[in-house]
């Protein structure tokens, strides 16, 4: 999506830029660049068009490859220091991110009409499941 005139382009792409790296600094430089006040720029991010355009385009900003190969560099840096107090919380952190641990996994049976299963297939239900489950714990012992 783009927008038909350029200032708004201007002001979404600097909404989207991290604070740190913008030009200019401030929305009211900002403002004097593009010509207009800065009640303008406010009124502009209010506009369902400019609005968006600025959360698409922060999601592709937050989602970049780039950004999320530095914020796992940044766990993996917490996680390889062992004076950091939080060496533990960023190592869960950090292997769940890569995958590399999860939750297990819960299988949910359902049946639309309880009153149609018979005893006898309920009952080989419930040991189905029970087999399972010891079968689960036998792996994890």
């Amino acid at each position: 999506m783009r927008l038909d005139d350029p200032r708004h382009q201007r002001l979404v792409d600097w909404l989207t830029t991290p604070k740190h790296e913008r030009e200019p600094k401030t929305a009211k430089a900002l403002a004097v660049e593009l010509g207009v006040s800065e009640r303008t720029i406010r009124d502009w991010k209010e506009r369902p068009e400019v609005r968006a355009l600025w959360e698409e385009q922060a999601k592709q900003v937050v989602g970049s490859p780039e950004r999320a190969q530095d914020v796992l560099e940044a766990m993996y840096q917490r996680v390889v220091d062992s004076t950091d107090p939080k060496q533990v919380q960023a190592a869960k952190l950090y292997l769940e991110a890569i995958d590399a641990i999860r939750p297990p996994t819960v299988e949910v049976r359902s049946v639309s009409d309880l009153a149609r299963v018979s005893d006898d297939e309920l009952q080989a239900m419930i040991a189905a499941s029970a087999q399972q489950m010891l079968v689960e714990r036998r792996e994890v012992a």
